[in-house]
């Protein structure tokens, strides 16, 4: 039984059904929020984390994944890194919430995965590439961030790099592909079905 203020989220993957912690809602830890900086949207997995885990299985049926490196950007309780390292990557998951980090450490622990977890904001992450695969859900939502995201890319992205990112649709991420494609990078975008809608899926590369 999962502790008190806690729920499980099952995430079947790779012929295993991961047990995922989270807390139970992000309102039950909202008491002691003042400001927007504080709310805890990595308590939640949302729907474009769901919606990433089935793009990257599919694309894990077609590709060699087996000891190559992925880098996770906002990874909140680690939903898509356990999920890729379940499938066979060689997983980094960051965030720049310890909270985040504890859970996602827990998670890759109790489900029997290896990985890593670091704590570090987009423009303080120390972690060095090259990454074979960088991928976030969900972390477009503030365009203030993005320019920090460019950054986080610009130093991490080798060639030869493959940037995926996902997001329930909103302008904001239409515009940040715009700025990346605009500075050379080329850009798709394929739709994946979601509980809510569909689940943008935007590849970048150099």
């Amino acid at each position: 039984m999962n502790p008190p203020g806690e729920r499980i989220c099952e995430v079947a993957v790779a012929g295993m059904t991961l047990q995922l912690a989270a807390p139970r809602s992000i309102d039950d830890l909202l008491v002691d929020v003042e400001d927007s900086e504080g709310i805890p949207f990595w308590a939640q997995i949302w729907d474009s984390a769901f919606g990433l885990i089935d793009y990257l299985a599919k694309m894990g049926d077609s590709i060699q994944i087996t000891g190559r490196r992925m880098l996770e950007l906002g990874c909140g309780v680690g939903a898509v890194g356990c999920a890729a390292a379940a499938m066979g990557w060689d997983v980094t998951l960051t965030d720049g919430r310890p909270e985040a980090v504890v859970y996602a450490r827990r998670n890759l622990r109790e489900n029997g995965l290896d990985g890593s977890v670091i704590e570090g904001t987009w423009n303080v992450l120390p972690v060095t590439g090259p990454f074979d695969w960088i991928v976030g859900s969900d972390i477009l939502y503030e365009p203030r961030f993005h320019p920090d995201l460019a950054g986080i890319l610009e130093r991490l992205a080798q060639q030869g790099t493959t940037v995926i990112l996902s997001d329930p649709g909103r302008s904001y991420a239409i515009q940040f592909a715009a700025e990346r494609e605009r500075e050379g990078w080329c850009v798709d975008l394929e739709f994946q079905p979601g509980k809510d809608g569909p689940i943008s899926i935007f590849s970048f590369r150099r």
